[in-house]
């Protein structure tokens, strides 16, 4: 069995399914909620079966955000840095991510619910190994126009499930 596969390959399979699953069923807002509930599902389903290979022990968010970066950057998805900006607060910064061409075009494209794998994957193992709710914390336009373009990031405020 072959051990590697061609990254524009692999986003073109992944992000060209979720285009057609879009275009299919996205158009009316209960097909949209019911596509955005099954990324969420694909979600769980991956990180359980990453799970079996990073073997992330549960509790401190922070240490499951570093692992799972680290274990991104191992397989070549990108080139992850974790940080804690307040007990309850993360940033994610991922650098030179193979899904960047592809998410541009599908943004082109018009879609509305993104595949979002690595965002999916950390905000799963928050919710399965430390039992967090995850809020998006948006950063302001005028920020984000000054990222380089090679750098995805996201800060999540966490707090527990209730």
């Amino acid at each position: 069995m072959a051990k590697k596969i061609d990254a524009e390959f692999f986003n073109a399979e992944v992000g060209l399914a979720w285009l057609a699953l879009y275009q299919e069923f996205g158009k009316d807002p209960k097909e949209l909620a019911r596509l955005d509930k099954c990324k969420w599902r694909k979600s769980e389903m991956v990180f359980d079966w990453l799970q079996k290979e990073m073997k992330i022990p549960p509790g401190d968010p922070f240490t499951v955000a570093k692992a799972v970066g680290k274990y991104l950057t191992k397989i070549g998805y990108a080139n992850v840095e974790v940080f804690k900006l307040a007990d309850n607060i993360i940033r994610y910064n991922g650098t030179d991510m193979i899904m960047i061409p592809m998410a541009r075009y599908l943004s082109s494209q018009g879609l509305k619910v993104f595949p979002q794998p690595s965002n999916s994957i950390f905000i799963t193992a928050f919710q399965k190994l430390c039992h967090m709710k995850v809020e998006d914390i948006p950063l302001p336009p005028e920020e984000r126009a000054k990222l380089p373009a090679n750098i995805y990031q996201r800060t999540w405020r966490l707090s527990p499930i209730k």
